[in-house]
Parts: structure tokens; sequence; C-alpha cells
């Protein structure tokens, strides 16, 4: 009789220590293509490096004329514009498509190039990681390996 409450203690006890686990304790590695929260936001690239060699982010990401900063919008819908602009804040070139994230990769889709449909739609795969404010994209491009470092 006396061992009824223990098991029923000791069950309380499971139950409680379950109930208190997190579900992901790293939500940045995301499962299934769900959108991690740190993700999202607008982010402007710092610095670049192409083929391991650090080059200037304009010519890394081959700016238009003109521009002289660049931003990525990471929506939570899965959706991402991709905008360069001038010194005024002038968008002087954009495009948009749709992305994924599974676990520390991500696969990108661009649709649109200022504003026109593009067809068939630019494929780009990579890789990303973020420390604090510090995001950092490896993909492939036209042959070359890009690394674009990032902050909010």
């Amino acid at each position: 009789m006396k061992r009824t409450p223990l098991l029923i203690l000791l069950l309380a006890l499971v139950v409680l220590l379950t109930a208190g686990c997190k579900k992901d304790d790293n939500p940045a590695s995301s499962v299934g293509g769900a959108i991690p929260v740190e993700f999202v936001g607008t982010w402007t690239p710092q610095s670049a490096t192409v083929n391991g060699a650090p080059t200037p982010v304009a010519t890394a990401l081959e700016f238009v004329q003109g521009a002289v900063s660049a931003r990525y919008l990471f929506n939570a819908n899965g959706t991402f514009t991709y905008s360069e602009l001038n010194g005024t804040g002038t968008v002087l070139y954009s495009n948009g498509g749709t992305f994924s994230v599974t676990g520390q990769a991500f696969a990108v889709s661009v649709t649109t190039e200022n504003g026109q449909p593009v067809n068939p739609p630019v494929a780009l795969n990579g890789t990303w990681a973020i420390t604090g404010n510090q995001f950092v994209m490896s993909y492939q491009a036209g042959g070359s390996a890009l690394v674009v470092t990032m902050t909010k």
C-alpha cells in the first residue's frame, strides 16, 4: 500500500519534467521548411568573399550602376526582396521570390526582377548561420563561391 503514493509521486515528477522540456531547443535549426524567427527581418550586407578572397560587397553582388548599398528582406511567410539602393535610399534594382529553410540550408527561387516576372525562376541553394545580429550566407552563383556577411 505504501508503494502507491510513491508511484504517484514519481509519475507526477515525470509529467512535470516532461512538460518543462522545450520541443525545440535550437529554433535556428528549423525542420521541414519552417522559417526561423531570427532569419526574418531586413539584413544589410557588410562584407563578402568570392572564392575565399575578400571582395567589396558591390563587386561580389554585382551592384547596378549608382548603387551604394543593398538589403535583403526575409519575411516569415517565405517571401523575400533583395534591393540595391543609391546614396539617398532610392531602390535602383530589386528582385524577389520565395525561400525555404531546412536546418542550416536554404533554397531561394527568384521569380521577379524589377517588378517583372522571371521565367524560368532562378534557383539558388546555400547554407546560413546567424550569431547575434550577424547573418552569414554561403552559396554558389555564376560558378563562384560567395559568402556574404550581413547585419540587422
